[in-house]
């Protein structure tokens, strides 16, 4: 695994950053423009952008954007074009490498947010002020005599002004109209008139159908003599603000439509409804509707030209021509497309002899990529020449030279491999040696830093490291409990770093802490009466995860009591009663998870007592770290421990004094017999007490 530190590039497991200082510049109803600074890397193949809605709950990438728009790759910035007006959107930054074909994206601290405009609309009121509306009354007369009455009656003559219609629009999405409607009612007792006014408000909502699309686009406009009838042209699209939508294309008539019945439209396909002849006719008009989902459509005008009689190709083109040193055999360089007179050939391309072909041996084709047949190295040859033709198969061919321009890179830190370890919870492992060096970076330079996938088992803090300059070690200190964790040492120069990895498995190494000691009154009458019987039991189960080898069991003989000559058992190990210390001792390994028994007798002294029965005097030594020394010591009612010093350097019978007695009972260790030593008294180190600890003896008392 590589780190790339101090450039854009890093490993994938923190994937491939490529740029920052991500911007969104100028925001309308349906496009943003962005910038930002992309990584300074060499051999891109496409940069660009993409985008999803806000409320989408992964980050934009190429797998799953709504939208994405590519720039050139001497750009730092563009515009994205189709979008959703008041809406708000993410948007990231992307890079495709050319060499490996792995997208980086921005990181998602510097994905930026941003809200697309709403539609600016304009709202019109008219209000027409009514005209005055004048009622005339005349006066009504009547006449009455003792024969005759006569009554005349004059009308009433009302003139009544009708209201106009008022229209509030509020474009695109709700038109609102209010109809005000005059009632007149006319009553006439004198001279009087009265009117009533009713008012009628109908409100009526549109859906916006949405946006017509603003451009069509036909992927190829050639056709050749010898075309045949219903041959392919070229496919429409249509360019929409309304991502997704479909679209129905046609031929119309209006201008341009003049050679409309040369060509028929079958879904998206342009395809020809005759054949052509170059020499009569060169080109050939026509015009196009695009009508999407809500019957919205845009209309184009199109020329499809006729193409000469098949022509051979005129150029060859590739998309890159670098490639970085110590890049792996098959390393993809670029992709060949030819410049092509004929429409719908499709071409061959091969390394072949002639001028520049020097390097062709260095290089290999598949299908339309040149690949890296070797891994190369800017120090030895930093340029190599090829040639290459495309061939379309009907007898056209051309050939060209291109020239391949081999980076100079730094070369990364290498670290040597380390194993897999395994200790003991609370045991270091190590120190662990390794090395390191790098091209170009002294080696006291390089910086080493250590991870523990796995911190309940061993933390980052607790990987320490040791030595200098090129050889270097680490030490490793698990926390309790068994288990494992797969650590990380990385070395790195500034620029560049490698990563070794290995396993650390920690087992609970020997562990005593259930031993059992029981006396027995071989009378049965549950008391200790002089001359009685008294039967010792000791059980020592080993519970941990591995076997304790060399183990020593010592339990001195009860006061006021006598051992029973030839009274001691056990099952397996060495048991022997040792009569100048008047102890017990056993001596043998205590396979994990099981035990070790031993059993003795001893007749009680005159005066002794039950409560002289000592139980807890016993002491087991045994090796905690699998060196093969005794370093570790159980004892009643304790845990097991590594004991503080317990004495100064010499010192091996921990009486403060350094003596003959000291050096006698190394004699005694070193001639293969037990002897209680403190082994804090170890002079160099070294975990073991012998022949250096010895002579520091020798000159301590010669001194004296």
């Amino acid at each position: 695994m590589i780190l790339l530190l101090g450039t854009s590039f890093v490993t994938p497991a923190q994937a491939l950053v490529v740029g920052s200082n991500l911007k969104v510049t100028e925001v309308t109803g349906t496009t943003a423009t962005f910038s930002a600074n992309y990584a300074n890397m060499m051999g891109f193949s496409e940069k660009g952008a993409c985008w999803n809605m806000a409320d989408n709950p992964n980050p934009p990438t190429l797998d799953n954007c709504l939208g994405s728009v590519q720039i050139p790759l001497t750009k730092n910035g563009g515009t994205i074009e189709g979008l959703s007006p008041n809406t708000t959107y993410n948007l990231i930054i992307y890079a495709i490498k050319l060499s490996t074909d792995e997208v980086g994206y921005s990181r998602s601290k510097d994905m930026v947010s941003f809200s697309t405009t709403a539609f600016e609309t304009t709202t019109t009121t008219t209000t027409t002020i009514p005209e005055t509306t004048t009622t005339t009354v005349l006066e009504t007369t009547t006449t009455t005599s003792t024969s005759t009455s006569t009554s005349t009656t004059v009308p009433v003559t009302t003139t009544t002004t009708t209201l106009p219609v008022t229209t509030t629009t509020v474009p695109p999405e709700t038109t609102t109209s209010t109809t005000v409607l005059e009632t007149t009612t006319t009553s006439t007792t004198s001279t009087s008139t009265s009117t009533t006014t009713t008012t009628t408000t109908t409100t009526t909502t549109t859906t916006f159908p949405g946006y017509a699309c603003n451009d069509i686009l036909l992927s190829y406009a050639t056709v050749t003599e010898d075309q045949p009838v219903g041959d392919p042209v070229g496919v429409f699209s249509a360019a929409d603000p309304d991502i997704g939508d479909t679209h129905i294309f046609y031929l119309v008539a209006g201008e341009g439509s003049a050679d409309n019945p040369a060509f028929t439209i079958e879904e998206d396909m342009l395809k020809t409804a005759e054949e052509f002849d170059y020499e009569t006719k060169s080109s050939y008009t026509i015009r196009v509707r695009a009508s999407d989902s809500n019957a919205l459509t845009c209309e184009k005008q199109f020329t499809v030209t006729v193409a000469d009689p098949r022509l051979a190709p005129s150029d060859i083109l590739l998309s890159n021509t670098q490639i970085d040193e110590n890049m792996p055999e098959g390393t993809k360089i670029g992709v060949f497309s030819t410049v092509i007179p004929n429409p719908g050939d499709t071409h061959g391309y091969t390394l072949v002899p002639g001028e520049g072909d020097t390097d062709n041996d260095s290089f290999y084709i598949s299908g339309d990529t040149l690949k890296a047949k070797i891994s190369f190295d800017y120090e030895t040859q930093n340029t190599y020449g090829i040639r290459v033709q495309t061939d379309e198969g009907k007898g056209g061919t051309f050939q060209k030279h291109f020239t391949i321009t081999v980076n100079d890179l730094e070369g990364p830190p290498v670290i040597s491999e380390i194993e897999d370890q395994i200790t003991d919870d609370e045991i270091p492992a190590g120190p662990i040696p390794f090395t390191v060096s790098a091209p170009e970076t002294p080696a006291e330079e390089l910086v080493l830093v250590g991870e523990s996938l796995n911190p309940m088992r061993i933390s980052s803090e607790n990987i320490v490291f040791g030595g200098s300059g090129r050889d270097r070690s680490v030490t490793l200190t698990p926390s309790p409990g068994a288990g494992t964790a797969v650590i990380l040492i990385a070395v790195g120069d500034g620029n560049q770093a490698v990563t070794e990895r290995f396993t650390l498995t920690v087992n609970t190494g020997p562990i005593f802490d259930a031993i059992n000691i029981q006396v027995v009154d071989a009378d049965i009458d549950n008391t200790a009466s002089v001359g009685d019987t008294l039967c010792y039991t000791a059980v020592i189960p080993n519970t941990g995860d591995r076997d304790a080898d060399d183990v020593l069991f010592i339990n001195p003989v009860p006061e006021n009591t006598t051992y029973l000559a030839d009274s001691l058992e056990s099952p397996f190990g060495v048991s022997v009663y040792n009569s100048d210390e008047n102890q017990i001792e056993w001596r043998g390994d205590i396979v994990a998870g099981h035990d070790m028994q031993i059993i003795f007798n001893v007749t009680a002294d005159p005066g002794v007592e039950v409560e002289d029965l000592l139980l807890d005097q016993w002491t087991i030594f045994y090796d905690s770290t699998g060196d093969g020394i005794r370093n570790a010591i159980v004892q009643p009612d304790e845990d097991s421990l590594i004991p503080e010093r317990g004495c100064s350097k010499g010192d091996i019978d921990a009486n403060e004094i350094i003596d003959l007695r000291d050096a006698i009972r190394i004699l005694k260790l070193l001639s293969g017999k037990y002897a209680v030593i403190c082994m804090d008294a170890d002079v160099n180190d070294d975990g073991k007490i012998g022949i250096e600890e010895l002579i520091y003896i020798f000159k301590n008392i010669s001194v004296k």
